[in-house]
């Protein structure tokens, strides 16, 4: 169970996306995505499925100012290599904004999830069969963008510099099995800062408007960047294992297509992907936005 600044940037896209197109009232947004961690040998490769449903109230004023709230739950899926698997239930809640001035565009808001995970691990060993644990957790995250809005011909370009930071804290468990593991709780922090530039293309088609977005840009974090548990068997000595860790310096890619069906129903696809570290993390997302 890692949860770290990347929620956050997604929870902000999701109210300042939401908020700019959908205007006020009431929101809802149901997803599903796919992702693939490669660990590039530090540790496990893993796949994911999210599916998830988040709705939220904002209002705005006539000064540029927005400002909202939104509650959501996820459910993951994660499969890593030797059949090891667990269900991560996530409730989320999020208060963000936004103020619009000349051409600068400031967005933040701050964030908290608790998380259940049930794990499941395979024992290479006979007799020994899966090994079985369930435990919880909570982060709190905090997140500023800071943008400034420009026409490159059919395209609205946007410079910006991001800030993200998360505080998580696991408890304990016991696995319920033969060869069972336990492990202490622990907390962990990390910061994520970004650099880059956003471009918009708002397209009309038969089918009713499409909006193309596209996103680079180059991340440092520091922090607790690789996740760490300190595990250790019945009567035997404590050790550490890390998950799959987050690159300290990286690039992100995104593209999402969002299109119209109705002036309060948006059906969008989109790709995220970050390089660096030798960890490679791609993702696939669908999702339907409607306004109430």
């Amino acid at each position: 169970m890692r949860a770290g600044p990347a929620r956050a940037r997604r929870c902000a896209r999701t109210g300042a996306a939401l908020a700019a197109r959908e205007g006020n009232g009431l929101w809802g947004r149901t997803m599903v995505a796919w992702s693939r961690h490669d660990g590039a040998g530090v540790a496990q490769d893993a796949d994911r499925r999210t599916n998830g449903l988040m709705v939220g109230r904002d209002v705005s004023w006539n000064s540029g100012a927005r400002a909202g709230v939104a509650l959501g739950y996820t459910r993951a899926r994660v499969r890593a290599e030797a059949r090891n698997e667990a269900q991560l239930d996530g409730y989320h809640a999020l208060a963000y904004g936004g103020l619009v001035f000349g051409r600068w565009r400031l967005r933040g808001g701050v964030g908290q999830s608790w998380h259940v995970a049930d794990t499941r691990r395979e024992v290479a060993v006979a007799g020994s069969g899966r090994q079985t644990a369930r435990y919880d957790g909570r982060t709190t995250q905090v997140f500023a963008r800071l943008g400034y809005a420009m026409a490159l011909g059919a395209a609205a370009i946007e410079p910006y510099a991001e800030a993200a930071r998360a505080w998580q804290h696991v408890r304990g468990f016991d696995e319920d099995g033969d060869v069972a593991l336990s492990g202490r709780p622990g907390r962990s922090a990390s910061t994520e800062t970004t650099l880059g530039v956003r471009a918009d293309w708002r397209l009309e088609t038969g089918a009713g408007d499409l909006s193309l977005t596209a996103e680079a840009g180059w991340i440092h974090g520091w922090g607790s960047l690789s996740p760490q548990a300190r595990l250790a068997y019945a009567g035997g000595p404590a050790f550490e294992v890390s998950g799959v860790p987050a690159a300290r310096d990286g690039f992100k890619l995104e593209a999402r297509a969002s299109l119209a069906r109705t002036r309060t129903t948006h059906v969008e696809i989109g790709y995220a992907g970050r390089l660096g570290g030798g960890v490679r993390d791609h993702g696939l997302h669908v999702q339907v936005n409607h306004a109430f």
